[in-house]
């Protein structure tokens, strides 16, 4: 099936080839399950691309419909149209839950992931990405084409190019940045509440999809928080925000659990405790761009531990 996925894929960006076709539709013929499955699939799709028009939705909607319809006898033709309706109803009644990252929401995308460490990456643009561990972004492989649209998943630093006639437009949970041509910092990572934006330099808007009306300007220092609730401008410094992009690190009484998920972010490195009880204790230090085989030294100097690096395990005990 997984075969099929990306045949179907190739299909709806265009980039299938004459054979590979025709072997996707031979496959579609076999079966009333396979038809069915490419119908939802190519709806499904179609309704994540538009989900923010409501009136193509509904003509998307419809439009497959009356192809199931139009293809079978009367008997086969009400068992699909059933299908088909109910597959519409739950695609729409979960289509913000949907990951953003899944094989459907990632056709046509180019995809970057940071899975060992901080990823520098360039843009179609020439804007520059600085991708912080266990995170990820996605852009439509037409980027540079009319749109400059970036899906993120946990935190980067973006310093974007300048472009008055096309905003550079992030999407992250659901929030939306909007700029011209500035460098700032997102922090939407799944374990922080809400979406956290700040500025470096240039300006911003940030907005929330749930509550459109709402929006804010940032200028460089600002430092805006949205979450369930709301919108909001903080009053607290930013410039710590941006210090994992120098590979900086302040910790002020901080349990070793998470400074150890901020050391495997920027490093690359993943924990493991030998015992549970390790992780609640404080740390208290600050490093500014040094090795990890550094950073282990004075945490087991300081703190009369024995961590040790085993590959890109750091093995943590006393």
């Amino acid at each position: 099936m997984d075969y099929y996925c990306q045949l179907i894929g190739k299909r709806l960006t265009n980039e299938i080839s004459r054979e590979e076709d025709a072997e996707l539709n031979k496959w579609i013929n076999e079966s009333n399950k396979n038809n069915t499955y490419y119908q939802q699939t190519v709806l499904a799709w179609e309704l994540a691309m538009l989900e923010s028009d409501k009136g193509l939705k509904n003509r998307v909607k419809d439009t497959y419909k009356r192809k199931i319809q139009e293809s079978k006898t009367r008997k086969k033709m009400r068992i699909l149209i059933n299908v088909a309706a109910a597959a519409c109803i739950s695609i729409l009644m979960v289509l913000q839950a949907v990951d953003e990252f899944s094989w459907l929401r990632t056709v046509g995308y180019e995809c970057v992931e940071a899975n060992e460490g901080v990823l520098s990456y360039v843009l179609p643009d020439g804007s520059v990405v600085k991708i912080n561990g266990e995170s990820r972004i996605k852009y439509k492989k037409n980027f540079n084409s009319n749109q400059r649209y970036v899906y993120l998943e946990g935190e980067a630093f973006f310093e974007v190019k300048k472009n008055p006639v096309k905003p550079f437009v992030i999407n992250a949970k659901d929030s939306k940045i909007c700029v011209l041509g500035t460098s700032f910092n997102v922090n939407a990572y799944d374990d922080k509440k809400g979406v956290c934006t700040s500025v470096l330099t240039g300006r911003v808007e940030f907005s929330s999809e749930k509550y459109e009306e709402t929006k804010i300007v940032l200028l460089p220092g600002d430092k805006a928080n949205i979450s369930n609730k709301s919108l909001e401008l903080c009053e607290t410094d930013c410039e710590k925000d941006f210090y994992w992009v120098r590979k900086k690190m302040l910790f002020e009484g901080e349990d070793l659990e998470s400074v150890t998920k901020k050391i495997k972010r920027i490093y690359g490195v993943y924990p493991e405790f030998k015992t549970q009880d390790l992780k609640g204790i404080k740390i208290t230090a600050s490093f500014d761009n040094e090795k990890i085989e550094e950073i282990v030294k004075i945490l087991n100097l300081t703190n009369d531990l024995k961590i040790e690096l085993d590959g890109r395990i750091m093995k943590i005990g006393r």
